[in-house]
Order: structure tokens, then sequence, then C-alpha cells
């Protein structure tokens, strides 16, 4: 007998049938020898003949389980007197195995499938016949035999509908049905690839439709191009195939879930969420694990399952975002404004970008809820302070303190900003060591001899000689989001506050709002001012980008109206400067004044005409914070040094400015702007030398300081209109440069006339004073010259032409 491995127990009764032509005899059948791979259901039967055929009552015969090969079992028959034997051999045939059919399909409306391949079975007798069965009604009802499919393997023709099939095989006693497979037939929503890799050509979906929000979109594993976003596309559920690629360069709308592995390459694109129901983000479905933009449009928010980094900005239009702690802003992304009722729920890690370069203080915010401690920055910076380790400091031979909290109440108008910051005396962030939610400290960045940036040793460390390396701090925290209201407190003597920036994001400072006794005026830290670092003031109502983690200097002058109102609007995409911001106001006129010698700026005055000011102190002036290099100041009537200076001006008005360097050098007083009325005279005099300038926007004059005392202080400069002698007034600048085309794309062609002969020489300057190119001329009076600038990035720069003692500078812009 042949049967298969597994098979349910059988009966073999019909093989013990007798012959007995004696009616009414008893037989009896006895097992003689029980199977060994298998079992019988009894051990006798017993029969009264019939005079003819008999057949025994039931005998079952079982297998064992899992097991094949054969099987003997020997059975007695007697009547009392005569005896008979039989044997029966069982093959017990192996069960079929290994009967699988290739993977569930997607295909267009009426396209052929890709062939159906099946594995080759084992098991049975070794010979093996095929049928295949297709149903269109599920995976386990409705299926019948497929004429002529008699083959391992299967091609259907074309399907208009969703098929599901399975192959069937026979082998001797054995038979399988393998596990049906699905082709999904759509009629959109399917990418084909077939013309190229634009997502926004028709002809490369089903049904030459492009796919909207509700098109479950499919990326077939066997395509000639794979899809690239350059533009806004749309979808509901996103599935891509095994080593299928999608880049997304623009938006991709998506209202369902995408499902696939380290396959969608979005570092330069946009994912926005805008389903109805909750949405899943998986870190896992892009490449690095990184995104620059994020939208989220759900009012049901979006949940992140796995961790993702994102490069741009996180934009909230609708909905909660869920980031169970696994959401990462790298240096460049940013958490743009967010529309009322959204929310950030969990943690997130941000990174921020400390510019090496210079071993000298920062100032720093941070954009939490909650309080931190310093201990969050010593995987990335030393900080030391008194005991050294056992307050969690970095160990250095002196231990001097580098991390520093401000106190209201011990810096003042009086006292000066610099007595109001208190050392940090350890980094557990408890009691008075924390880093407070919307409060600056100041940091220093130091290096380390022997590590400046070219590999040369950056000597001993004096004057900024470290040149500490760039380093990215990683932080976390729950994130501030939405309004945000600061009260600044005053007592007899107004209080400075360290404010920080509170969100995630570059923010407009002229878009905060304050109340009325908080000062008009702002100071911000420069680290890259001067050689050490210097503060620089600004109105509140001039546009200024603060970086996140950035902090500002404010002063309350009252308790009244006293509050700092930041709202989402503040938010902005404006990029940073890589300088300090020239200030810009539409309602008034105004000059503003930079100090500068080569690439350094070094300190600046703003004077603002204001009939409603006074030429003495008042709320409309910012005081000068001392700066350890250079200080450039205006002087008011009763000797206060003022950064900002507003009073009346007009042709008659005097305006005394001071300077102090520590030691001798060469300066240049650039007009960075000047907004006068037409019928003004005033100009810039250097008393010491007796020297004239305009106050034309972006004309400058060239003077040095020595170690004689009256080259500085308080009696070098002035603005003013009296002219004591005629003949050195310069009414223009003495040189005219003129450069073109504005923009300019691949050159400028600058024109040039001096009055007289002398060295001359080109720079064309960031804005923050930084040479990026040098052209020597030799001697020259007048002449043309042509400039390639296809090398630099979009933007505007500063051109100076230098022709002996002249000097004219002006800006310049590349398309």
């Amino acid at each position: 007998i042949d049967v298969c491995e597994n098979s349910p127990a059988f009966n073999i009764s019909k093989l013990l049938a007798v012959t007995d032509s004696e009616n009414g005899e008893r037989l009896t059948w006895t097992i003689q020898n029980n199977p060994k791979y298998g079992s019988l259901s009894v051990n006798t039967i017993t029969a009264n003949s019939n005079g003819k055929n008999l057949t025994p009552s039931s005998l079952d015969y079982r297998s064992l389980v899992n097991h094949s090969g054969v099987d003997t079992i020997l059975i007695r028959i007697s009547d009392g007197i005569n005896t008979s034997q039989k044997s029966i051999l069982v093959n017990i045939q192996p069960a079929l195995q290994n009967n699988e059919i290739s993977s569930p399909q997607t295909i267009c409306f009426n396209y052929v499938p890709a062939i159906i391949n099946g594995t080759k079975p084992q098991g049975g007798n070794g010979n093996y016949q095929y049928s295949w069965e297709s149903s269109a009604l599920s995976a386990s009802l409705g299926f019948s035999n497929v004429n002529g499919a008699d083959t391992y393997a299967y091609l259907p023709t074309a399907l208009n509908n969703t098929t599901w099939f399975r192959r069937k095989i026979v082998s001797g006693a054995c038979y399988d049905t393998s596990k049906p497979i699905k082709i999904t037939v759509v009629k959109n929503g399917l990418w084909l690839g077939s013309s190229n890799n634009n997502w926004h050509d028709q002809n490369n979906w089903c049904g030459i439709s492009i796919p909207t929000n509700t098109t479950d979109v499919l990326i077939n594993p066997n395509t000639l191009y794979e899809p690239i976003v350059k533009d806004t596309a749309r979808c509901n559920h996103i599935t891509i195939a095994d080593k299928r690629h999608l880049v997304i360069s623009g938006i991709l709308q998506v209202s369902g879930d995408i499902k696939t592995e380290k396959t969608i390459q979005a570092e330069m694109g946009t994912i926005l969420f805008n389903g109805t129901s909750e949405q899943k983000l998986n870190g896992t479905v892009f490449e690095n694990r990184s995104v620059k933009n994020i939208i989220i449009n759900n009012p049901s928010g979006v949940s992140i399952t796995d961790s993702i980094n994102l490069t741009g900005t996180l934009v909230q239009n609708a909905g909660i975002l869920f980031t169970n702690d696994l959401l990462t802003l790298k240096h460049t992304a940013s958490i743009g404004p967010a529309a009322l009722g959204t929310n950030v729920s969990g943690n997130i890690f941000i990174e921020h970008l400390i510019k090496g370069g210079r071993r000298v203080f920062w100032l720093l915010g941070h954009p939490f809820a909650d309080t931190l401690g310093l201990q969050m920055l010593r995987d990335s910076l030393d900080i030391t302070g008194n005991n050294g380790l056992l307050n969690g400091f970095t160990t250095t031979l002196t231990n001097q303190p580098s991390a520093f909290r401000y106190d209201i109440f011990a810096g003042n108008d009086s006292t000066g900003i610099e007595t109001g910051w208190i050392p940090f005396t350890n980094t557990n962030g408890l009691a008075d060591n924390t880093w407070e939610r919307h409060k600056g400290i100041k940091l220093l960045v130091r290096g380390k001899p022997g590590q400046g940036l070219d590999g040369i040793p950056a000597g001993d460390g004096k004057n900024g000689t470290y040149l500490p390396q760039p380093v990215i701090i990683k932080l976390s925290g729950k994130i501030n989001t939405g309004d945000q209201e600061l009260s600044l407190l005053k007592d007899k003597y107004a209080r400075y506050h360290v404010v920080a920036n509170p969100y995630a994001a570059n923010i407009d400072l002229s878009n905060i709002t304050r109340g009325k006794d908080i000062a008009t005026n702002y100071w911000l830290w420069n680290p890259q001012q001067g050689i050490n670092g210097g503060y620089t003031s600004f109105p509140f109502r001039s546009k200024n980008i603060m970086a996140p983690f950035g902090a500002f200097i404010a002063k309350a002058t009252g308790n009244n109206y006293n509050k700092l109102f930041f709202t989402e609007n503040v938010k902005t995409i404006t990029p940073v400067s890589d300088g300090i911001a020239t200030v810009n106001l539409d309602d008034i006129f105004y000059v503003e004044l930079r100090m500068e010698s080569d690439s350094i700026f070094w300190d600046r005055i703003v004077l603002l005409a204001m009939d409603s000011a006074k030429t003495f102190v008042d709320k409309n002036d910012a005081e000068k914070f001392m700066n350890n290099d250079v200080n450039f100041y205006s002087i008011s009537k009763e000797n206060k040094l003022l950064s900002i200076d507003a009073r009346p001006v007009n042709n008659e008005s005097t305006i005394n400015l001071g300077i102090q360097t520590e030691e001798p050098r060469i300066f240049r007083i650039r007009m960075a702007k000047s907004v006068l009325p037409p019928s003004s005279t005033l100009l810039l005099h250097d008393k010491y030398l007796d020297k004239w300038t305009a106050m034309i926007q972006d004309s400058s004059y060239l003077f040095y300081t020595t170690n004689d005392t009256a080259s500085q202080g308080n009696e070098r400069f002035e603005i003013t209109s009296r002219k004591k002698k005629t003949d050195t007034v310069v009414s223009k600048p003495a040189m005219t440069v003129k450069a073109n085309p504005v923009p300019a794309r691949d050159k400028i062609v600058v024109d040039y006339v001096a009055a007289e002969p002398g060295t001359t020489f080109i720079r064309i300057l960031s804005l923050s004073g930084m040479p990026l190119k040098t052209i020597s001329l030799g001697i020259q009076k007048q002449g043309q010259v042509t400039i390639p600038v296809g090398d630099l990035l979009r933007g505007i720069y500063l051109l100076e032409l230098t022709c002996g003692s002249e000097t004219s500078t002006q800006k310049i812009i590349k398309g």
C-alpha cells in the first residue's frame, strides 16, 4: 500500500477479505507482527462466515508522525482448523514539501502580471503533477482549476480584477496545495516608471493619472526609472518595494502611512503629513534617518516611532507632534511658526554649532521649557570652576571659572553690566547653578596649545591666540512652544537682563512686543567683534535676526509695563547675517558709523535724529558697554558715553565722539548707513588732524592712533557743520569709484579716478569685513579693472579701493 507521511488513519479491512464455503464457521484474524512505524486500531477480529465472500470489520492503520519508509504488517486467519497468513507492506512516502510560489503582485488594469514561479517540490514518489487554481473572491473561497495550467510555473493572462492563485501538486499518495498569492489589480497609483523619473509625468503612472491625496501609491520593484519628486506630490498610503528608491527634493504630501525601509532620500526635501487620523513617522524609512523639512497639517497629530534627524524646518499647522524622545534637530534645523492649538509632546534633542577660531566668551540661551544643568555641555566643552572635579568641572592649572550666570541685582547702570556676571559653582543644575528658562549665560570657549586650526602650535593663549575647533553641543528637553512672556524687574537702579531666544528658530528681534518700561534699545555680545569679542547695541525697532541659542541684553526702566512678549510670529526664515546687522529705520534720519581695520570690525555708533529726544541721556539712548580692545562712542551733554545717541539734530548741532584703544592701530571710520536730509551740512571732523569727511553712505575716513594721548580719547572726533579751514573740507570723496553691472553674475568692471597717483589695490570683503579677494594694480591714478566673481555666493559684499592715502568703499551685489 502507498500512503503519504502524516496522512490520517485509513482502513485496510478490504485487504483481509476471505471466501469460506462453510456457512456459520467462526473466523479469527490475529495480528502476528505489529507494524514498527505505525499502529493498528485492534489486534483481533472475529466474524462468522456466510458461506461466501466475507470482509471483516474495520481495521485502521495510522503511521507515526513525521516518518517515512516501509512498514510490515503480518496477519493470521483461522477457522479453528485451517490457518492462512498475509503480509501487508505499507510504503510511507515523504510528505510534499517546498511547495511555495512567488510573492504577491500589484499590476495595472488589463496588464499581464509577472510569471508566478514555484519552487521545486520535495517528497512523494519523486514524480510530480501540477495544476493551478484561481479565485476572484478571496484567499479561501471560490477556487477553480485554470485550464491548461499544468507546469511548475504559471504565466497568467492579462487581468482586469484582483485575483488569487495557488498551485496544487500530486505525487504518488501525496498531494499539497500552496498558500495563495494575491495579484492586486489597480487603475491608478502604481508607478510604472516607463518614461522617465519624473513623478509629475502622468505617463509614468498606471491609468495615466498622477496620484492625489486619496491615492494609494506603490513603487513597483521592476521599473526602468525610479521616481523623483521635484515639485509637490500627493498620496494617501505609499509603499516602496525592496531595492527601489524615492528621491524627494520638493514636497511629498502623505495622508496615510509610509511603508518602506531606508529607501526614501529626503535630505533635500519636505514631508507633509495631512491625514485625518494619527500618522506615524519612522526614521528608518529615510536614508541616514534624515529629512530636511517636516510639515504637520494633521489635526490628529503625528507620532515618531523611530529616531529621526531633521536638518531643515519643522512646521506645525495643525495637531500635536509626539516625539517620544526620538527627534533630533541638527545644528542647521529650526522649528518654524506653529499655529494656535498645536504642540510638541515629549523631549527634543537639539544640536547647536559654536564656531571656533578664537578663544572668547559666548552668550548662550536655550529654547527649553525647563531649567538645565551645565553637565549637558561637558561632553562637548571644557568647563572650569572652583573645586574642579568635585563640582563637575574640568580640571586646569588655575581652575578659573569659565561659565557665568547673570545676577540682575549685581549689575546695573551704575556699576556696569560686567559686575552682574556670577560664576557657576557646580554643573549639577541645582539651586543657583541652574541654567534658567528664558535666561542667557556667559561661557568661555577655549582652545589648547598646539590645537591651532592649521595644525601649528597656537601660542600661549593670550589675546585669543588659542584657536579652538568648532564644536557642536547637544541639549535636550521639552521645547518652548506658543507665546512666551517675560517680566523684567527694576528697582532704584535700572536692571539689565540677559534674555534668551526662547525658540529653536531664528527670530526677528524687531517683532518682539515690549512694555513701555523696557528700554528702546538692547545689546548683543558678538564673539567675532574685535579680538576678544565686544558689545554692540541695536534699536528694538530695527530688523535684526538672532539664531537659536542666542541671547541679548535688555534693560528695565520701570515695573508697571515691564514685559517682553514673544509670539510665534517673531520666528523667521530670514538667515542670520554673517556680521553685525546694519540699522534700518524708515521714519527718521540717522547715521551709523563703524570703526574697522582690515578684516576686523571693532565698534560702532548710531546717531538718531529725534526732535523728541534730549541731548542728555534719556530712554531713547543706549549706554556704552565697554569692550576690552577698542571702544567708539558718542558723548552726551552730561558726559555719558553712548553707543546709540538719540537727540535733536540740525546743521547747528555738534556731537562729540570718542575713541579708546589699548594700543596704536590704523583704523577706518566707515559710514555704513547715512540717511540725512539733502540740506544737511554735517561732516565728520578729525580735530586731531583737522580733517573733514562728508557723511555719505559707504564713504570712509582712514586714520591712526599713536602713543600720543591726544590721538584718542574724548576730543578726537566730532560731527558738526562748523568748518575751521574751508580749504580742507571735502564735500565729496576725492576719489570716484563705479562698479558695474548691478547685480553682477560672472564679473564686475570697476572704473576709478583718484586725485593723484598712488599704490592702488582692490579688495572684496564680506559684510563682516572678511577679505575674500585682493587685486594689486601697482601705482595708478585712474583706470578700469575687471574682477571675476563667479565663485562668490549670491549676496551683498563690500568693494574697497585704496589709492595712496585715499580709500573708497561701496556695496556690490552678486546675483
